[in-house]
């Protein structure tokens, strides 16, 4: 079985393989109907109509799976291969699935970030700080895009920014 194979590109004649002969031999009608062996005499168109239906059928669940809908609070960011887009409102909308994808937030919800520490004072004092920041994405490509981590960045200034003021004033004046 193994004499006949040869390596990749080593031919007895000096040309490439008949590729046409190829075909003939695999879709013959002789050879028991095609290469999934059917083993009537319309075995060939019969295997390319499955074929056709199979993939017919996965293009159309293919194209399917690209639509969304967001609601009137929503809005996302679409990107092809990872690189912005479009930002998309409310709505139905359609993206090529697998060459674009989209991100969805909530832009209209007021969001909420609380901090509860222990700080010192410029008296080194220690005072417990309840603090309390409310916010909305105003630029949703801005929200995803300029910042790593948005809702940690904003933990980590709230939190650097309490801390500059509480660590330069008075026990009294707090």
């Amino acid at each position: 079985w193994f004499s006949g194979l040869r390596p990749f590109g080593l031919h007895r004649e000096s040309g490439p393989p008949d590729l046409d002969a190829i075909f003939r031999r695999l879709f013959s009608k002789r050879s028991g109907g095609g290469p999934f062996g059917s083993g009537h005499s319309g075995g060939s168109s019969a295997s390319f109509g499955v074929i056709g239906v199979i993939l017919g059928a996965f293009v159309l669940l293919w194209a399917l799976s690209g639509f969304y809908v967001l609601k009137p609070a929503e809005q996302a960011v679409v990107t092809r291969f990872g690189r912005f887009v479009e930002v998309t409102g409310p709505g139905l909308h359609w993206i090529p699935p697998v060459i674009e994808s989209k991100q969805v937030e909530n832009v209209d919800q007021v969001m909420t970030l609380s901090l509860d520490q222990l700080m010192l004072t410029q008296g080194e004092n220690i005072v417990s700080v309840s603090f309390a920041v409310q916010y909305r994405i105003g630029s949703i490509q801005d929200y995803l895009f300029n910042v790593v981590n948005p809702r940690n960045s904003l933990q980590q200034v709230l939190d650097s920014a309490v801390r500059q003021v509480i660590g330069h004033s008075r026990l009294d004046d707090i």
